[in-house]
């Protein structure tokens, strides 16, 4: 089961890291690939072995209510984790959290279609009506966000999911 999920959260980190990239170019994915979002409930599946392989670590457990210092904790977060898949899943961690501020600084509002009208709405109130192109402009904006985000939750179950082949031999 570690095995599959391992490689299920590299396939979702893969494709949500290239839907990224695309939303950064203003490429709206969700217009040409609406499925995308499969990967939020995938996401469900892959986290389900990672919790259950944290829990399984003695050093991760013994450091939970201690009092010892941050280093020790993410040391044993990944504990067998090379430090180049560290620097990028933490690195994605910190980048998640800037990407959040300035596509929701460039957001502006939630793109919608309302009574056949393209229009851009703030909690359900239009702010304006926008063009198709507008449209998959912020459509391109929420993406980007959303897969951020995304990211994290994959790159995360992807470093603390790397040594299965270590300990399963």
């Amino acid at each position: 089961m570690k095995r599959f999920s391992f490689w299920l959260a590299c396939v979702g980190w893969v494709v949500l890291f290239i839907s990224h990239v695309l939303s950064l170019l203003k490429f709206d994915v969700t217009a040409h690939f609406s499925y995308i979002w499969i990967f939020v409930l995938l996401l469900f599946v892959v986290w389900w072995p990672t919790v259950m392989e944290l829990k399984s670590r003695r050093k991760f457990q013994q450091h939970k209510g201690s009092s010892t210092s941050l280093g020790n904790y993410y040391h044993n977060l990944f504990d067998q984790t090379p430090r180049w898949l560290r620097v990028v899943a933490i690195g994605g961690f910190f980048y998640a959290f800037i990407n959040f501020f300035l596509a929701g600084y460039m957001l502006q509002g939630s793109p919608e279609i309302k009574d056949g009208l393209f229009v851009l709405t703030d909690h359900g109130k239009i702010i304006r009506n926008i063009s198709v192109q507008e449209f998959h402009y912020f459509k391109s904006y929420a993406n980007r966000m959303q897969t951020g985000h995304f990211l994290v939750f994959y790159g995360m179950a992807v470093a603390i999911l790397y040594p299965y082949r270590m300990r399963s031999r």
